[in-house]
């Protein structure tokens, strides 16, 4: 089955429950970990449509960028955890304390190594800058179970597959009240066994939230 526009709009105003993943598509730093500015004005535009359309709804965002822009937006950010880390938050590269030290911070306080930025580039990652927020979103998945819930998988691709493309399907299929939206620019394509209960769509993922996110009008 393919939804049309009006069938999302519809599911969007039933659903109990909103999980939304936020993929590399709305990173706005380039592989060398520079900051695009212009990137960064589409992408925080995009959040706000998306915060507009949200308003009070149930719903959890994850995203994997690690450029905190996102907690420039009007999004809730008690409603969002990044597995992947942040660049505003720094860690030894060793990992060898486990401590996340704000920006101030220049060493480590037990080997003296220079700090990096918390994120799944760090030479040893420290997960704990964002466990806390993670048993939080569990929490709040767990109240999903047989509830009519919506997934957005907003531009994931295969990064990181594991963490949100994989999971986000997984719940669709086991959940009988799940429908999964996937919009993507270049790895839109779903699950045979999740054909009846999704909608994909081979376009641009900030785009598409521009555009009006659950109420678009170009695709």
């Amino acid at each position: 089955m393919k939804y049309d526009k009006n069938q999302i709009l519809d599911k969007f105003d039933n659903a109990k429950k909103v999980l939304i993943g936020i993929g590399n598509e709305f990173s706005v730093l380039d592989d060398d970990g520079n900051y695009n500015e212009n990137k960064a004005e589409e992408v925080l535009a995009a959040y706000n449509v998306m915060a507009k359309k949200l308003g009070e709804k149930d719903y959890y965002i994850l995203t994997l960028c690690t450029d905190d822009l996102i907690y420039k937006s009007e999004l809730d950010s008690d409603r969002i955890v990044a597995p992947c880390g942040s660049i505003g938050r720094l860690q030894c590269p060793k990992g060898c304390d486990h401590k996340i030290y704000d920006e101030q911070k220049e060493t480590c306080s037990v080997c003296g190594e220079s700090l990096v930025p918390n994120t799944v580039n760090a030479p040893t990652y420290v997960e704990e800058g964002y466990l806390a927020q993670w048993g939080n979103y569990t929490a709040w998945l767990q109240k999903t179970l047989n509830r009519e819930i919506l997934i957005f998988d907003l531009g994931s691709g295969i990064y990181y597959p594991s963490v949100l493309r994989f999971p986000f399907e997984k719940i669709t299929f086991y959940n009988n009240k799940a429908n999964l939206v996937r919009i993507n620019e270049s790895i839109s394509q779903i699950p045979e066994e999740l054909a009846d209960k999704a909608y994909n769509q081979h376009y641009n993922a900030v785009e598409y939230c521009k555009n009006g996110f659950v109420e678009w009008d170009n695709i």
